[in-house]
This record gives structure tokens, C-alpha cells and sequence, in this order.
């Protein structure tokens, strides 16, 4: 799966679809089927990094990039995730990030932490706030 670091929801939405569950019987061994299994699993032996691992970095990629001290929320989330959250999330500078959201209503509640602190840039669609996080301590954002 690849997903490009650009705001593209509609087409998240398409190729994890054709990502997951892209299950196909092959001509030459009709009884083995080739592709990626709902849990992430590879069909075909070995096991494959980059199926297993791949998809999900993905994943995360949809829901959070960070370059810099810039974090942006949600930049590639496939609209069939209208409400959803996800805790752990791991941003650069060391920044734990948790989200809470829903698109239908464009709003987004996020906690940020990090052991070594800083000021951070986090972005959500067209809107940005900066924050000062203090060492070791939670702060929430609300868009």
C-alpha cells in the first residue's frame, strides 16, 4: 500500500480497500490465494515484511505526519473513518499523540505529550495552533 504524504481522503479510502482483503486465486494453483488478509497477514509464506508492517505504517501515515516541529492530524483519513480515535501515536521530537475525532462535523480533540517538551505546530485541515508542551506533561488540543 502506498499512500502519498498529500491530503488525498478519497483515494486512502480506495487503496486500503483494494489492500485489504485484495485476495485473488491464482491461475497456475487455484488452491492458493495471493494478497492481504483483513488482519494484515500476507497469504503466501514467507512471512512479508512488507505486507504485515507496510499496510500498517499506512495506516498511521493517514491519521498522523509530522516533519519537523510541525504535526499535522488526520492528513490523509479516508471520510469512511468519520468518527474514530486512536491513542499512541508516535509524532517527531518525541511527541506522544492520542485523537479523538469527527470529520461529518470537522472537529478534532487531541492529547500531546513528550518527555523532553517543546513547541510544536499541529495542523488540522486548513487550521494550525502552536503549542508549548512542558516536559512530561499532557496538553489538549481542540479544533
Amino acid at each position: 500500500m502506498c499512500i502519498p504524504k498529500v491530503v488525498e481522503r478519497a483515494r486512502t479510502q480506495q487503496v486500503l480497500q483494494e489492500s485489504i482483503g485484495a485476495v485473488a486465486v491464482t491461475q497456475v494453483r487455484p488452491e492458493v490465494r495471493t494478497g492481504t488478509l483483513y488482519n494484515r497477514r500476507d497469504t503466501l509464506p514467507p512471512y512479508q515484511i512488507d505486507g504485515n508492517l507496510g499496510g500498517l505504517s499506512g495506516m498511521n501515515e493517514m491519521l498522523l505526519q509530522s516533519e519537523g516541529r510541525t504535526i499535522t492530524l488526520l492528513p490523509a483519513c479516508p471520510q469512511a473513518w468519520d468518527k474514530g480515535s486512536v491513542k499512541g501515536l508516535r509524532a517527531r521530537g518525541n511527541v506522544t499523540v492520542d485523537i479523538d475525532w469527527t470529520l461529518s462535523t470537522n472537529s478534532l480533540a487531541a492529547t500531546l505529550s513528550s518527555p523532553t517538551g517543546g513547541t510544536f505546530d499541529i495542523v488540522f485541515g486548513e487550521r494550525q495552533q502552536t503549542v508549548q508542551l512542558p516536559q512530561g506533561k499532557k496538553v489538549s488540543v481542540k479544533f
